[in-house]
């Protein structure tokens, strides 16, 4: 009987102390009854034991109970009865509003962090008998990139596999803006069909946050600017050759001209995979007077990788109003 439920509680990953078995095998001691202490005594304890337990029914609510989520502009918005969870990464999913969602900032072997999504019965009693629980995990340095791609959705319950390891445990990977995260099913035995039902809809409704796309500058294909080569873009250092890969889909570049009117594209061509030809001009909205001097400004715009073989050298032919073509070299993201 020993060996079965240690070999179950190991089955469980559950943390035992390290004399835990000797002292089960060791069987209860005949050690001597101690005395009942004074009534004052008594009384200290019994307002001690008052004490802890109020403590830790309080400990349990802030832990336990489900986190407060603030819906921004890009959070989609619940249906009655749901709550949204926004993930930092950026993605969301739904949840029965009183159902509880923790964070968790480091699995057990250090290498992942993640959210836990969970039904109130694991609380109430056990993950082994009425829990529904998914976790969903990424490696700690993950960094979103939406150029990298994400997995097809929605996601569903029927696409968890059963993998060696935990019981009742299913697991399925997948991807959302380039970050790989791997989410884990468990459902107990005696779980409510109506929470396991619920949970194949938080499943579904997981989602990466689409953003915003960017909008270029009226007139221009320019989406952002800034003054100067190295004064550059936030994240942007544009090399001497005067332009850089910034993404697959974005490319930063130095065009010249006054400072008052900067030069902006105003058209791109693409002349192969590996050049690029863009129509330059200055850019007065307020139809005023260009200053005459020369000045410099870093410019992004967005670019194809379904056009532009991104892992060559680029070559970027820049045509001012006047003048022999500029050309600017930015080299591979390979």
């Amino acid at each position: 009987m020993t060996e079965r439920w240690e070999q179950r509680l190991r089955d469980l990953h559950v943390e035992t102390p390290s004399d835990m078995w000797w002292r089960i095998q060791e069987g209860p001691r005949n050690e001597p009854p101690i005395g009942r202490p004074p009534p004052r005594q008594r009384v200290a304890a019994a307002a001690v034991a008052v004490a802890v337990f109020v403590g830790a029914a309080v400990f349990a609510w802030q832990a336990f109970r489900p986190d407060a989520t603030t819906v921004g502009a890009s959070s989609p918005t619940p249906p009655p009865g749901m709550s949204v969870y926004t993930d930092p990464l950026g993605w969301t999913a739904f949840y029965p509003s009183d159902w509880s969602v923790t964070t968790v900032k480091q699995t057990f072997h250090g290498l992942d962090a993640g959210v836990r999504i969970q039904n109130l019965a694991f609380i109430e009693t056990s993950l082994i008998r009425r829990g529904v629980v998914l976790t969903v995990t990424h490696p700690l340095d993950a960094a979103p990139d939406p150029s990298a791609g994400s997995s097809s959705f929605p996601l569903s319950a029927s696409d968890f596999e059963v993998k060696p390891g935990p019981p009742n445990a299913s697991l399925l990977q997948f991807s959302i803006d380039g970050v790989l995260y791997l989410a884990t099913l468990r459902v107990g035995s005696a779980a409510p069909s109506a929470d396991a039902t619920a949970m194949g809809e938080v499943i579904a409704s997981i989602r990466p946050i689409s953003p915003s796309p960017a909008q270029p500058i009226p007139g221009t294909i320019a989406l952002a600017t800034q003054h100067g080569i190295y004064g550059s873009l936030p994240g942007v250092v544009v090399p001497p050759s005067g332009a850089v890969l910034v993404s697959p889909t974005r490319l930063a570049f130095v065009t010249s001209g006054s400072g008052s009117c900067p030069s902006l594209p105003i058209t791109m061509e693409v002349l192969s995979s590996t050049k690029l030809r863009m129509e330059v001009r200055p850019y007065d909205p307020d139809h005023g007077s260009c200053t005459a001097d020369l000045s410099t400004t870093t410019v992004e715009v967005a670019i194809d990788p379904r056009q532009i073989d991104v892992t060559h050298e680029l070559t970027i032919e820049l045509v001012y109003p006047s003048g022999p073509p500029i050309t600017r070299t930015s080299a591979g993201l390979g």
